[in-house]
């Protein structure tokens, strides 16, 4: 075909797993930063340098540049098969361990035909996975106690050998903070950090430890995913003629995602910073998602403040957007998952909570609702450090059977998502947070500790130390039962007798009781505690 276009798709896939895979966060923050730099809008990535060693850089033209993705369109197919050969051969060297998945350049009568095509084509097989690593050898090789990999490479830290994989090598190394700078505008970034680990013995001058608020060593991790994208972009390449249509629209959206989180930065984080160390770490921010681990007082206040700016931030890059590539809705939105963990909590048990709690908020954000989809964010304190399927960790944590021991008449413990934004009503985050607020100020909350405890031996047992925590609030101090009683009716229904029903208002009064324990509430003007 003479006039025929030709597209090369590349995705990388198991990013989470590739960058919590060490258990370290030094490492962590090596990984994220070398994910950062394969593929962004920015430009300033390892595809641009594959493109300039190659001489293609001129001839090809991207739809897509993001979250360590790519798709490039050029007239000579022989061009880019050329690239992607020596792009997997450096990949591979340059990232063992990451998986990815291709396929030979496609080709069409249109750029958006050829895309069509790339994206049916592309192999299921991941490739460079753990097959593709240096193998388990003979009984003298030392493997990586964290890993299980063998090791390649050992380092001394404080006197102890430290034992490097071939995967986590690069990531030990890597000093760079890439992604960090994202979070920053350039005035800040001079005055502020983001530190590097959480052990504190490890802290110097250029290495910050993170700066826990006194002996409460918790941390949220937050991943936040987009909602409607899928959608946004059929459409955008329906009316799409070349590929930088749908670039620009790509980048209008990486461009308000990474706003919104440098403004849930400035105005929650930024303020809690010690001797300019912010109370955070950055993991991903690309693509469609965003992860990152945040003081736990902190964790819900910059959630929410970043789901709200993403809204903002979107409808405005939509307004000018709009006019140049048609229709697009008035504003993207997300939800998010905070999954509050101890900071010896095991990455990939704390970021698949957290994936789980996002993909929990999607679906109630989706229920019986039309684009563009309100934002709703759903958090858990774990203690477990059990790493398994999301479903299974609700099971065991969240649930109690009825007597019957049916699924559908279970009892759930904790109140499921709540929505960021609209009216103060039963689904609302600021309703919960209301409720804390005023739970924050009742005294003798351990007889609710008490019943939350006995909940999952016997209702009845339960319902005992619940009925007395409100009759003696009432007595001491009937103005906070008020207030209390007040914040609740939003969230649950109260029974007759005056008592508010335990099976209602368990889950809210649960949630509620996790956000005074993490110091979520009381709230000043930018979230989180005072210090």
């Amino acid at each position: 075909m003479a006039n025929a276009h030709n597209a090369y798709l590349f995705e990388c896939k198991g990013i989470q797993r590739y960058v919590f895979g060490s258990g370290r966060l030094r490492q962590v923050v090596g990984a994220s930063d070398i994910v950062t730099n394969i593929a962004n809008s920015q430009g300033d990535d390892t595809l641009e340098a594959a493109l300039n060693a190659t001489g293609t850089k001129e001839s090809v033209i991207p739809s897509r540049r993001a979250g360590a993705s790519f798709c490039l369109h050029a007239e000579d197919a022989d061009s880019l098969e050329r690239f992607r050969r020596l792009w997997r051969l450096a990949f591979g060297i340059r990232y063992p361990g990451l998986e990815f998945v291709d396929g030979a350049p496609a080709s069409g009568e249109t750029p958006m035909e050829a895309e069509r095509s790339a994206y049916r084509d592309r192999t299921a097989v991941r490739e460079n996975s753990a097959a593709f690593l240096p193998p388990t050898g003979h009984p003298f090789v030392a493997p990586n106690p964290r890993t299980g990999l063998p090791a390649v490479r050992y380092v001394l830290e404080r006197e102890d050998k430290v034992l490097l994989d071939a995967v986590g090598m690069p990531h030990y190394s890597r000093q760079e903070d890439s992604l960090a700078k994202r979070f920053l505008s350039e005035a800040d970034a001079k005055t502020y950090r983001f530190p590097r680990h959480f052990d504190q013995r490890e802290e110097k001058p250029d290495n910050p430890a993170f700066p826990f608020a006194g002996k409460d060593k918790r941390v949220g991790y937050i991943h936040a995913d987009l909602s409607g994208l899928g959608e946004i972009f059929r459409g955008v390449k329906e009316n799409a003629s070349q590929p930088n249509d749908v670039f620009e629209v790509a980048k209008g959206i990486e461009d308000a995602v990474t706003e919104a989180a440098r403004s849930a930065c400035e105005s929650v984080l930024l303020r809690k910073a010690k001797s300019g160390v912010i109370p955070a770490r950055p993991v991903l921010l690309g693509g469609d998602d965003v992860t990152v681990i945040v003081r736990a007082d902190l964790a819900i206040a910059f959630a929410e403040k970043f789901l709200r700016a993403l809204e903002e931030k979107t409808a405005r890059s939509f307004d000018d957007l709009r006019a140049r590539y048609g229709s697009l809705p008035a504003r993207l939105s997300a939800c998010a998952g905070v999954a509050v963990v101890s900071a010896s909590h095991p990455f990939q048990a704390a970021a698949r909570l957290a994936e789980g709690l996002c993909d929990s908020a999607k679906k109630k954000a989706k229920a019986n609702c039309k684009p563009p989809y309100p934002s709703f964010l759903e958090f858990a304190v774990a203690t477990s450090t059990i790493d398994e399927k999301f479903e299974d960790w609700r099971a065991r944590e969240q649930k109690i059977p009825h007597e019957d021991m049916q699924e559908v008449s279970a009892l759930l413990t904790a109140a499921g998502p709540r929505r960021v934004g609209g009216e103060h009503d039963a689904e609302a985050l600021e309703s919960l947070l209301r409720l804390a607020e005023a739970l924050c100020e009742a005294e003798g909350r351990g007889k609710l500790m008490e019943a939350f405890a006995l909940r999952y031996d016997s209702k009845s047992a339960a319902e005992t130390p619940w009925k007395r925590f409100w009759t003696v609030l009432k007595q001491e101090d009937e103005k906070t039962e008020e207030k209390l009683r007040r914040a609740l009716t939003l969230c649950a229904p109260a029974a007759n007798d005056g008592v508010p029903d335990f099976d209602s208002a368990i889950g809210v009064m649960s949630d509620a009781l996790e956000l005074v324990d993490i110091r979520s509430v009381p709230r000043e003007d930018g979230g989180g505690n005072a210090q």
